[in-house]
């Protein structure tokens, strides 16, 4: 559903009139609900590790180097697994002081391997910087697993990604605890309603990987 779609989504169930476009609109009403469906997006995004979100970055060190950034990845993104695949391991995520520890101890040595990483900051574009140990001596080919958030949906035929109805009934959700109610429901009402369709979503989304949300002991 674009954005255009989600905003008019709304509209329609708070009984105003839709819109054609979202661009240049003056209109208080519409720019406050363009705010809530991003408000209310990111709200379901953080509820679950969707499919939709999946993606990967691929990485080439150089003599020298252990600090890379995720080019294109935001602030906010969930790493899950950096594969070597030049040497086809599995880097560990270890804590940041003990990455930095075991660099200063190695005292500017290098080599052909890398065993464990950890998020270092962001770089100058914002981007996710990540910190590798030992210090690499050569290119190693590396790929990033992970998830991240949409950018905010700004022009309107911008596409989501995630699941609309939740993300609709959650910003109708804060455009009631503005109002008042709509159709004789009140905010409280429809918030209930948008987190029962997350739990839904959920449950649709977990089936297509349900191996990742069964624990085994060893």
């Amino acid at each position: 559903m674009t954005y255009l779609q989600l905003v008019n989504s709304v509209l329609a169930r708070m009984r105003e009139p839709q819109v054609n476009t979202l661009q240049g609109t003056s209109d208080q009403e519409v720019l406050l609900i363009k705010s809530f469906v991003n408000d209310a997006k990111r709200r379901v995004e953080d509820a679950w590790k969707w499919s939709a979100l999946r993606t990967s970055w691929d990485i080439t060190t150089s003599n020298g180097d252990n600090l890379y950034s995720l080019t294109d990845s935001g602030h906010y993104v969930i790493i899950d697994e950096i594969h070597d695949i030049s040497n086809q391991t599995v880097l560990t995520n270890r804590a940041l002081e003990n990455i930095k520890r075991n660099i200063l101890r190695d005292n500017g040595t290098t080599q052909p391997y890398i065993d464990a990483y950890a998020v270092d900051g962001q770089d100058a574009n914002g981007d996710v910087q990540l910190r590798l140990w030992p210090t690499p001596s050569t290119a190693i080919d590396l790929t990033v697993y992970g998830w991240k958030r949409q950018a905010d949906l700004s022009a309107d035929e911008d596409r989501l990604l995630i699941p609309a109805t939740p993300v609709i009934y959650e910003a109708l959700a804060y455009a009631l605890r503005e109002r008042g109610e709509v159709g004789g429901q009140t905010s409280l009402e429809v918030f209930a309603m948008a987190e029962q369709f997350i739990r839904d979503a959920i449950a649709h989304d977990s089936s297509l990987n349900f191996e990742e949300t069964i624990w085994e002991l060893y």
